[in-house]
């Protein structure tokens, strides 16, 4: 997304005066790291997801999400974020607007997306593939 329609959209959402909003481009592992960490909302508008690894990054620090309702997103994150539909920019004025000025949603969503990253990890992704090689292996050597 382009910083003048990121402006404009959060302008439609009535956080345009806001001096702790910031718009960025592409932005270093360490500039994001600080982002994140003091970061109201995370947004991740993708129409296009494999994973979906920013939403639960996202998640797992406790930033509350509003995503793009696409199977990867959903999967990861439950009932954890704000969803909308990627073609709808006024849908997703209106779950941002939702996101920065309802800090009981915003609690809320801390919690239920914490329990939702708690779900996953490395260890568990890594048995999982090490479980999947174990049966291919054993498949081929029946065949």
């Amino acid at each position: 997304m382009q910083p003048g329609f990121l402006r404009a959209l959060a302008e439609r959402a009535g956080l345009q005066d806001r001096r702790d909003l910031v718009v960025t481009g592409p932005v270093q592992e360490r500039q994001r790291a600080a982002l994140l960490l003091r970061a109201l909302l995370a947004v991740q508008p993708s129409g296009y997801e494999g994973f979906g690894l920013g939403v639960l990054e996202a998640l797992a620090q406790r930033i509350p999400t509003v995503c793009s309702d696409i199977p990867p997103h959903r999967e990861i994150a439950g009932r954890g974020a704000l969803y909308f539909d990627p073609p709808d920019d006024e849908q997703l004025a209106r779950r941002l607007a939702q996101g920065a000025f309802d800090s009981s949603l915003r609690r809320q969503l801390q919690r239920q997306g914490l329990e939702r990253a708690r779900r996953f990890s490395w260890d568990r992704s890594a048995s999982a593939l090490v479980e999947i090689w174990h049966r291919v292996v054993q498949r081929e050597g029946a065949a």
